[in-house]
């Protein structure tokens, strides 16, 4: 964590947060510096949501994916996120390629196949509201068969 000391000059500086003197001296709370460094980005990831800075979010969510493909909620976030995003079209994009890239690269995982169908469910929730996405949409019953074929034999 950083902050910015504003000084009698005009000036600032961010200067970090690394003890509990200087944080009682912003007023945050010091659960910020026990906080893991993960738990710290999510919670970022979610102000910017909070502060409709959606396309931070993204940014941010798309950091933690990439930390760990498997975290549920990192996924919906950044879906929460993209699709409040303007020009989210080329964004989808990426995220299918993404999507498929995390399949191959972690077959054993649910939750690349999970997280496609959850896309495409947002893509044709929100084909009714924009018309960028008007065009023929894959049917998920193909989707749910591959997952249902790959991981039926799994327990919960």
């Amino acid at each position: 964590l950083s902050v910015v000391v504003d000084h009698a000059d005009g000036s600032s500086a961010t200067s970090p947060i690394d003890d509990e003197d200087t944080l009682k001296s912003t007023g945050v709370p010091s659960e910020f510096l026990r906080m893991q460094p993960i738990e710290r980005q999510q919670l970022e990831a979610k102000l910017r949501m909070d502060t409709k800075d959606f396309l931070g979010a993204v940014q941010g969510y798309d950091q933690l994916i990439e930390k760990d493909c498997d975290e549920w909620s990192n996924h919906m976030g950044y879906f929460d996120a993209l699709f409040e995003v303007e020009d989210r079209l080329s964004l989808v994009a990426q995220q299918r390629g993404r999507i498929a890239a995390l399949q191959a690269s972690t077959p054993k995982s649910r939750t690349p196949y999970l997280v496609e169908m959850e896309l495409l469910r947002r893509i044709t929730r929100d084909a009714t509201a924009h018309s960028e996405f008007a065009t023929p949409l894959t049917n998920l019953t193909p989707l749910i068969l591959k997952y249902l074929d790959m991981f039926s034999h799994k327990l919960c």
